[in-house]
């Protein structure tokens, strides 16, 4: 396929109207959201084959094929559409391929169900592929400082916790939500109760648990993150802003996570996105 083919065939992907990255990628040139975008597509691609998968030995294989589609990146030799977007926008260039074959192999873990026994064990889980997916993302930005990397991991990790409580109506069937064991022990849920979509009160009570920790590591991790290329990272930092609204919407609606999924509306992203230029700005004339 042709490379710009490709790479609006990623957009289409994951960057439409309306959605969390068109807003984040707002005041991007169009060679920088070519490369956010395909990336950002390549990750949605990987995540699908857990969440989708019937049949993990097929999921399995599925993985494999990525993991060799993602080395053939590395070799000039990409087939599919998305990954020969994340090579023809200059993508590859930037990222470190072995973080992504890293997120394909997060992926597999999904299907084992690993044990999860507490919050700092589900944003590690998290960090192996959205805080993986953030670090690259800052990377096709220009971002390399290692220090920055750490923070904008685990911010990314936090949104990616935050992703999960938003899905969890779709994601507790098929088994690869992560949640804190401890939490569920102490209102003695079953996993497998938890798979049916049951007891969805408890559920409410341990997503308002599971999110007083997450606000906490998000501000600290905000507060951490002091590069003087920061605002390289504005996309990013919208993204994170408005997964912290999402957060204030499903407390507003008492975490009714099994019910509907709860998005901002388009206006609310744009305002955010808006926001947090101007607040970025006024840190960077500060510095």
């Amino acid at each position: 396929m042709d490379g710009d083919l490709a790479i609006a065939e990623c957009r289409r992907r994951v960057a439409s109207a309306g959605s969390d990255l068109y807003y984040a990628a707002l005041f991007l040139t169009e060679e920088e959201k070519s490369r956010l975008f395909s990336l950002h597509a390549l990750a949605a691609e990987l995540a699908d084959v857990p969440r989708a998968a019937a049949d993990p030995g097929v999921a399995r294989i599925k993985l494999a094929w990525w993991r060799e589609e993602i080395a053939r990146l590395a070799g000039g030799r990409p087939q599919h559409p998305i990954v020969i977007a994340v090579a023809a926008s200059g993508a590859s260039d930037r990222i470190d391929v072995r973080n992504v074959l890293a997120m394909a192999t997060a992926c597999e873990t999904w299907l084992d169900r690993p044990s999860l026994p507490d919050m700092d064990a589900v944003v590690e889980a998290h960090a192996r592929f959205e805080g993986l997916l953030w670090r690259e993302s800052a990377r096709t930005l220009g971002v390399d400082e290692s220090a920055a990397l750490a923070c904008i991991c685990r911010l990314g990790s936090i949104v990616g916790v935050i992703h999960t409580m938003r899905g969890l109506g779709a994601l507790l069937p098929r088994g690869v939500a992560r949640l804190p064991e401890n939490l569920l022990r102490a209102r003695g849920l079953a996993a497998e109760a938890i798979r049916r979509g049951e007891h969805d009160e408890a559920i409410a009570a341990i997503a308002a648990d599971m999110a007083d920790a997450v606000r906490a590591a998000m501000s600290d991790a905000l507060a951490a993150l002091q590069t003087p290329r920061r605002g390289r990272l504005l996309p990013l930092l919208i993204l994170a802003e408005v997964a912290g609204k999402t957060l204030e919407e499903l407390q507003a609606e008492g975490f009714r996570l099994l019910e509907r999924r709860i998005a901002l509306t388009p206006l609310r992203k744009l305002w955010t996105a808006v926001a947090v230029r101007r607040r970025e700005r006024r840190l960077g004339r500060r510095a």
